[in-house]
């Protein structure tokens, strides 16, 4: 914590969990929490605020001239890391999911097997999605 800035120390100082976080000496909940301060704009901002300013910034992004490839794909990393802690998960919308989630086979019966299928459509939506932002990205010249 000696390591964090002085507003990062302070937005983890102003979190409802601080008390719990500093008596139960939880190391990955801090970890978590610091995380989540250095990600969000303001101590109080609501979660889904951050979520839609993390995929804002996700859609908006775009190589520079100057950006090396290595640079972008970096860049786009840490976007991506930003909106999956902001519990988001780019391309996985029910309709997204659902285009991906191929049923054919799949005995509906089964939990097991529905639930399999639409981890593999959830998956595909995904990759889907960043493989069409990294092209959105992408310097053309």
């Amino acid at each position: 914590m000696g390591q964090c800035s002085q507003a990062v120390r302070d937005r983890l100082k102003a979190l409802d969990a601080w008390s719990n976080i500093v008596t139960t000496k939880d190391v990955i909940e801090l970890l978590r929490e610091i995380r989540m301060a250095m990600c969000q704009q303001t101590t109080n901002q609501a979660p889904v605020h951050s979520l839609i300013d993390a995929e804002s910034a996700l859609h908006k992004f775009r190589q520079t001239e100057n950006m090396s490839n290595a640079a972008c794909l970096e860049k786009s990393k840490g976007l991506i890391e930003v909106c999956e802690h902001a519990r988001g998960e780019p391309g996985t919308s029910a309709q997204q999911v659902a285009d991906f989630t191929d049923m054919d086979g799949v005995n509906r019966n089964d939990a097991v097997a529905v639930a399999t299928a639409a981890a593999r459509g959830q998956a595909a939506a995904r990759d889907n999605c960043l493989a069409t932002l990294l092209l959105l990205w992408s310097n053309p010249k």
